[in-house]
């Protein structure tokens, strides 16, 4: 006989100290399948596997959250079903895909800082340091004390050889955001 997890526990807190209790107690903590545990939403699950890609990272979760939001006109929710897929594309080796995604996503969510970083990253890991530059620019503007814009600005510019404002970039984002002389101006 399985009884879910909660059950188990439940029973456990109940029972004096025995041998009865020990075999809950046993039962309780190797029991995996509770059907009282709440599956996470599709959107949820995409977003987990956006940021914490592996192995086996499906866009699927992103494809259902990006179809319900779509149909809801949710346009935060689709941006962010649309910038999660992308960055799993990406890590799954299909840049242009991914860059599609991000682009789409910024169509919906122009002045959205992350899917911003998100397609620089994506953009310097494709070669393409010049338009990287131009969204981590942007980004910088929007949103003046974001270390991760500059340091991601910082390896755009070297990337283009710039390597003066690289420093610079680099010295604003260890300062941890708040030294305005090692900002340069966006």
């Amino acid at each position: 006989m399985h009884l879910p997890r909660t059950v188990l526990l439940i029973l456990l807190a109940a029972l004096p100290a025995a041998p009865a209790r020990a075999a809950i107690e046993e039962a309780a903590s190797t029991r995996e399948d509770d059907p009282w545990q709440i599956a996470p939403t599709p959107a949820a699950a995409c977003a987990a596997q956006a940021r914490a890609p592996g192995a086996g990272a499906d866009p699927h979760d992103c494809d259902l959250a990006l179809q319900a939001a779509l149909a809801a006109g949710d346009d935060d929710a689709a941006a962010a079903a649309y910038g999660n897929r992308g960055l799993i594309l990406f890590h799954a080796g299909q840049p242009s895909l991914a860059l599609q995604d991000l682009d789409a996503a910024l169509a919906l969510r122009p002045d959205d800082v992350r899917l911003l970083i998100d397609r620089a990253v994506l953009r310097l890991g494709s070669a393409r340091a010049d338009a990287a530059l131009a969204d981590l620019d942007r980004a910088a503007r929007l949103d003046p004390r974001n270390r991760v814009v500059y340091y991601n600005r910082a390896l755009a510019r070297r990337a283009l050889g710039d390597l003066a404002g690289a420093q610079q970039d680099a010295r604003y984002a260890l300062a941890g955001g708040g030294d305005q002389d090692a900002r340069s101006a966006p």
